[in-house]
């Protein structure tokens, strides 16, 4: 009941592993093209997304670029205008308030996925959940295994196309992974330890207090 009023297709269980006793190690997987479909009936209801956004303020092409948001970068000049441009977004949270160390068994971690260039695309109910799973899963898988049916479906998503129900086809685009630090460096597989030392970044070497007041690559030492 829960899954028809909430417009959400039904989860299907995969199974990672099945130790000596039998006991199986699941999460739960949410099938994405079926939930675009149903969020987006035609091409209508696309916001048009030209590639002269990655031109300077007003336009002006003698003016340098600024990465301001996805659509500011030269691979988005490659990208067809009626294109779906996805975010994969990934964070944890608890459902109950466990104690000691019992908290981090509670802890549960999901994946959710929004078009970009959606028409009323901040409302919360174009957020499509897409996997949820216990977070001890990370410390006995990778995430290469955790996130491998989700790349399967991008992957064919974004090499066949998404027939919509109009009987549209549009291309599908993998534009951002986003989280917050310790979400993003775990999925990357860097340092997910923050408080070892003064330098934040390991690319551009800045300190805690630069990161918050620069906001120009040249301004950091590389």
């Amino acid at each position: 009941y829960l899954l028809n009023t909430c417009g959400i297709s039904a989860p299907e269980t995969i199974t990672l592993c099945v130790d000596e006793s039998g006991k199986k190690e699941t999460y739960e997987y949410v099938s994405l093209s079926p939930q675009l479909k149903k969020l987006i009936p035609d091409k209508t209801s696309l916001l048009s997304v030209s590639a002269d956004s990655t031109s300077g303020p007003d336009g002006d092409h003698n003016q340098p670029r600024k990465l301001r948001g996805i659509w500011d970068g030269s691979i988005h000049q490659q990208v067809a205008n009626d294109t779906l441009h996805l975010s994969i977004y990934y964070d944890d949270f608890q459902v109950g308030n466990p104690l000691s160390s019992k908290a981090k068994y509670s802890k549960v971690g999901a994946v959710y996925c929004a078009v970009n260039n959606l028409k009323g695309g901040t409302e919360v109910s174009n957020i499509l959940l897409v996997m949820i799973f216990y977070e001890v899963l990370l410390q006995r898988h990778s995430w290469a295994q955790i996130l491998r049916p989700l790349m399967c479906e991008l992957t064919e998503l974004e090499s066949q196309g998404l027939v919509l129900v109009s009987g549209e086809k549009v291309q599908v685009r993998l534009a951002a992974v986003l989280g917050d630090n310790l979400g993003v460096h775990s999925i990357a597989g860097f340092s997910t330890a923050f408080q070892g030392g003064a330098m934040m970044c390991r690319h551009c070497l800045g300190t805690k207090d630069e990161i918050q007041q620069k906001t120009v690559a040249s301004d950091f030492m590389t």
